[in-house]
């Protein structure tokens, strides 16, 4: 036998195998979650669905499915108090918008920009928590001639998670949201334009307010659907401001 080959062989051979483990883990940290071949099936099913009812889905699904619970926040700013405030100085729409607007605004790094919510001359952004949005905390930037002139502002903090004293669990995969909508909702001829997780509640006239998470679908028409992405629970659609 030729040692000398066969060592060469088997050297090569770890190498191979180092820069598959290589590429394993550095796939592994580019998604938040990998897709089990019983996901990717069930996402197959799910497009057939969707091409049966003609349904439109104008977005990749989310492969994210994080820990999550209800949280507890505490109104720092509300928009309807403050109402719709001027910039000291418009900012002209363009590469450096965001480094000016953080100089104006408030926390403005503590947003993202909603588009499913934004339209022309009104961008919206919405707060976030653990990098997903409160989907009802918004920052509201006015366009007038291709400049940022006035906002309005709503902002809270987040209580700590002892003192809310809820248990985390994983959220519903986006695939199944979807599939649950699309049997008992949706109609032939719906588009699904905008989907994300992030928390919802209803308002109240109060200084602390209770968010669930939930996944939020924007439909073409304007019409909101939000589905608890531990429950599965559906609200019925809301038209979008």
């Amino acid at each position: 036998m030729d040692w000398g080959r066969a060592k060469t062989i088997l050297i090569l051979t770890f190498l191979l195998l180092n820069l598959l483990l290589a590429y394993l883990l550095w796939n592994e940290k580019l998604f938040h979650v990998r897709l089990t071949f019983q996901d990717r099936e069930h996402i197959w099913e799910l497009q057939q669905l969707l091409n049966e009812k003609n349904i439109g889905l104008e977005q990749e699904l989310p492969e994210m499915t994080p820990q999550v619970a209800e949280i507890d926040v505490r109104f720092v700013v509300r928009g309807e108090e403050q109402g719709v405030r001027p910039l000291e100085t418009p900012v002209a729409v363009g590469e450096k918008e965001r480094e000016e607007l953080e100089l104006q605004i408030p926390e403005f790094r503590q947003y993202r920009l909603d588009p499913g919510l934004s339209r022309e001359g009104e961008l919206v952004y919405s707060q976030l928590h653990e990098d997903l949005p409160l989907f009802d905390i918004h920052l509201k930037l006015y366009v007038t001639e291709g400049q940022y002139t006035h906002y309005s502002q709503s902002m809270v903090e987040v209580l700590p998670e002892e003192e809310k004293g809820s248990s985390r669990h994983p959220a519903l995969a986006a695939h199944r949201a979807v599939r649950l909508l699309a049997e008992r909702y949706l109609k032939s001829g719906d588009v699904i334009r905008d989907i994300r997780l992030g928390y919802h509640g209803p308002m109240y006239d109060s200084e602390s307010q209770v968010l669930a998470p939930k996944w939020r679908f924007v439909l073409d028409d304007g019409d909101i659907y939000y589905i608890h992405a531990i429950s599965g629970e559906v609200e019925r659609p809301q038209r979008g401001s």
